[in-house]
């Protein structure tokens, strides 16, 4: 104690000596008081609590006053990232309020918002939390995760959640988009997805029809059950359009031996039978699909017609056949187990979004206000201009949810290099 005591003593002598001493200690108080001040100003600005406030978010005290003034609102709220809390808010607000409220709230705070959820848990106060958009800046085939069988990634959502497609809910994926959209890596990462499951690769046919084999040739060398056919090529086109008219009337005749021996199957996908085993299931991916499924006429040419019309007329009667195949899968194959992905630049996606309506998941890059409006419903949603690098608005499961997909490396070798 005594020792403590003299240490005082010589600190008093010291500022006694050295007044300046004095004066900076008394300074640097100060600054750090009005620092903490100005910390909590900040953080206040950031929760806009004024804006809340006239907004009516603030819930009334039971109290009419406190310390002889008016306490008439109170309201909790947490900034935690790209994360907000709200608690204590006026009890006549709901989730549905703050859905109503989605862009004042996103104009206040300057982010997108991507969820909202509303917890309740007993003798605790319940919550209102806000997630903001928050996507990863780098994002790759090495960061997907091995889907579950029927399963593949679609991409992952502003709250980091993965966005996966089952096959056994809807058998057609479209993926529309403008050019240099992404739209070919979209259906890359959809592909390498699904083949990262061992079941999918021993019984899954992969059907391609590539435009000039610029964007899925490598799967050729990665997948072992792989056909790919050159669109640009009459005659490619036409033996893999026959090709596929081969596997689906492979499944039609299974299905019509099972059914005719009494046996009730919801999904093939999950149907084994040692005694009569299944054939491939397909998966079939059609790029630049607009140029088949246009609506285009072209009459019979005539006994003294050239060549190119008749590979013309050739090539019209082959689209239509691939036209009627891709109806017969959207009308059948989901209950086969067989998976069908249409890639096309959106310019000519509403032609075929209104004519197949059975499309009922798609990927949709930015677009313009007309097609926003043809084939979301609404005019504003694809005019979103951060929807870039990879970034769509997924439609499936009945919502509509921006994801961004996988960056996939596809080193390109033009046909016939090894």
């Amino acid at each position: 104690m005594k020792s403590i005591t003299s240490r005082f003593q010589a600190i008093d002598l010291v500022l006694e000596n050295d007044p300046l001493l004095l004066v900076c200690a008394g300074g640097g108080v100060f600054l750090f008081l009005v620092v903490i001040v100005l910390l909590r100003v900040i953080k206040k600005s950031k929760l806009k609590l004024k804006d809340l406030k006239a907004k009516g978010y603030y819930q009334e005290t039971p109290k009419d006053e406190v310390r002889g003034k008016k306490a008439s609102f109170k309201i909790g709220v947490q900034l935690k990232r790209k994360k907000l809390i709200f608690t204590k808010y006026s009890r006549t607000m709901t989730l549905e309020n703050f859905w109503q409220d989605k862009n004042f709230l996103e104009h206040i705070y300057g982010q997108k918002i991507v969820d909202m959820k509303s917890i309740k848990r007993f003798l605790r106060q319940p919550k209102i939390i806000i997630y903001f958009e928050d996507f990863p800046a780098n994002y790759t085939e090495e960061d997907i995760k091995t889907p579950e069988r029927g399963e593949f990634h679609v991409g992952i959502t502003g709250t980091g959640e993965e966005q996966n497609q089952d096959i056994r809910d809807e058998s057609v994926l479209g993926v529309f988009g403008q050019k240099s959209s992404g739209k070919s890596n979209a259906i890359n990462s959809c592909i390498t997805s699904f083949y990262k499951n061992s079941y999918h690769t021993k019984h899954f046919d992969l059907i391609l029809f590539d435009f000039k084999l610029n964007d899925f040739i490598h799967h050729k060398k990665t997948i072992k059950n792989c056909s790919i056919f050159d669109t640009s090529d009459l005659e490619q086109f036409k033996r893999g359009v026959e090709y596929l008219e081969r596997k689906l009337l492979e499944w039609t005749e299974y299905k019509r031996s099972v059914l005719e021996k009494g046996v009730q199957v919801q999904n093939f996908l999950d149907f084994d039978d040692p005694t009569n085993p299944k054939p491939m299931h397909l998966f079939i991916v059609i790029d630049e699909a607009s140029q088949f499924l246009s609506n285009r006429s072209v009459k019979a040419p005539g006994s003294k017609a050239s060549q190119k019309e008749k590979d013309n007329y050739e090539r019209f009667l082959t689209e239509r056949r691939l036209v009627g195949l891709v109806d017969f899968i959207m009308d059948t194959q989901r209950y086969m187990g067989n998976f069908l992905i249409l890639g096309s630049q959106s310019s000519r996606a509403g032609d075929y979004a209104i004519r197949f309506t059975n499309i009922k998941s798609i990927l949709l890059s930015r677009d313009t206000k007309a097609q926003s409006l043809n084939l979301t419903g609404d005019s504003n949603l694809l005019l979103d201009r951060s929807l870039y690098k990879g970034k769509f608005i997924y439609v499936g499961n009945g919502k509509l949810t921006k994801v961004m997909t996988p960056f996939i490396k596809t080193p390109f070798k033009p046909p016939g290099e090894e």
